[in-house]
């Protein structure tokens, strides 16, 4: 739920006018880091984030291994009573928003970075930056990747002769993770790191 004034004001906020259409797309890679490593000055300086690629300490940022079929749910309502006796005029009561939880696949990829990738799941405060396909990442504004919980990777799936093998990675977001996300664009080839 959005974090709302009581009493709201008398007017409904403004909807501004959209000039161009955001779109991901293709989800190909995350950048993975900790909250307690801090914000970047900007996340779309090549500096910068080279450093953070080499750092040793809480700052430190690595890529993940190319991804598919990456999933984004809707987050989802959650609510109390609803077409019964349990609620006012038997109307369901807002409550909260679910979080979600987010998978992709790592497909055919070596089991020494299925395990590093493991160990990611001994940190409790890590964040992402969504690396879509035209190179772009997502983040909050222009300097914080999003938190996030649970991350959590499979075991190897063997696809046999007509599919591939495939590790799975998820993690879950907070209600309304995405307040403030920015797709922000680069000059820099992120595919290349």
């Amino acid at each position: 739920m959005p974090n709302c004034t009581c009493p709201p004001s008398d007017a409904i906020p403004s909807i501004s006018l959209q000039d161009c259409p955001e779109k991901y797309g293709n989800i190909n890679r995350f950048v993975i880091g900790r909250v307690s490593g801090g914000a970047f000055t900007a996340i779309t300086d090549e500096t910068e984030f080279d450093t953070r690629l080499a750092a040793v300490d809480a700052t430190k940022i690595v890529l993940t291994p190319l991804l598919s079929e990456t999933d984004f749910p809707f987050s989802a309502l959650i609510s109390e009573g609803g077409d019964d006796n349990t609620t006012p005029f038997g109307e369901p009561i807002r409550v909260g928003e679910g979080s979600i939880t987010v998978t992709s696949l790592a497909k055919n990829v070596e089991s020494s970075i299925k395990d590093e990738l493991k160990e990611l799941e001994c940190y409790t405060d890590l964040a992402i930056g969504i690396i879509e396909s035209n190179g772009g990442i997502g983040a909050i504004g222009a300097t914080a990747l999003i938190p996030i919980a649970n991350l959590f990777v499979s075991t190897k799936s063997f696809g046999g002769i007509s599919a591939s093998d495939s590790v799975q990675i998820s993690f879950t977001l907070r209600p309304n993770w995405d307040e403030g996300l920015q797709l922000n664009s680069l000059t820099w080839d992120i595919y290349s790191k």
